[in-house]
């Protein structure tokens, strides 16, 4: 609701379209049980991606994570420069998980470290491996305080989601394959060719003789 407010478009949590209230809420409490967090994600029109929200109870700590499909064009360290030049402005403190296909190991670092050494990133054992997408990750401690106050778990979980979308999110664009472009030769388009008029038949001394019409001959009837 906050989001909502602030950006003026329509903010909205992610379900299932086949998920009820009810089924919804016992997922949650399954999970809490079990592991301990409360999960949720809010999609936000034109962001890159949604926002997954996990608050971890036994860690005490908020994660909001986008995660972010890499080009589909390009070496690996190109993939990990595109995503990199547009979080220069992000916290420090973001963690950036890179993911490769065929594979279930990544790479991870904190994005301080990753734009002093952004070939960490890459798969170690292979490259030249494109990764497949990135994972952005902003973890802060759980507010301990109840109510809706600054200090409070409400209070400072949303402040976290609108961090998370102005410092990081927003200012990620998607990529798109670029279009098709024409080579310098199939530009280099040849003049028209230029056809002349026929030169009426006859002289500047002569009158022009002008063709015959047979098509009505005019004979004495």
């Amino acid at each position: 609701m906050r989001l909502r407010q602030v950006l003026g478009r329509e903010v909205a949590p992610i379900h299932s379209r086949a998920s009820s209230r009810h089924i919804r809420l016992n997922q949650y409490i399954e999970t809490l049980v079990h592991d301990g967090a409360l999960e949720a994600a809010i999609k936000i029109p034109d962001a890159v991606a949604p926002i997954e929200i996990e608050a971890n109870l036994a860690s005490r700590q908020v994660t909001t994570l986008a995660r972010i499909k890499a080009p589909g064009e390009g070496r690996a360290a190109t993939r990990v420069n595109w995503l990199l030049r547009q979080l220069k402005g992000a916290p420090p403190n973001l963690r950036i998980t890179a993911k490769f296909p065929r594979t279930r190991t990544t790479t991870s670092l904190l994005l301080v470290d990753a734009l002093a050494r952004p070939a960490e990133l890459l798969l170690p054992d292979d490259r030249k491996r494109e990764p497949a997408a990135f994972d952005v990750a902003l973890m802060r401690n759980m507010g301990s305080k109840r109510g809706k106050d600054k200090g409070s778990f409400v209070a400072d979980t949303m402040e976290q989601v609108l961090v998370f979308y102005g410092e990081v999110l927003q200012n990620v664009r998607g990529w798109t394959r670029p279009p098709a472009r024409l080579s310098e030769d199939q530009l280099a388009v040849g003049e028209p060719e230029v056809v002349s008029e026929p030169e009426p038949v006859g002289t500047p001394d002569e009158p022009v003789i002008s063709p015959v019409d047979w098509s009505t001959p005019d004979y004495p009837s």
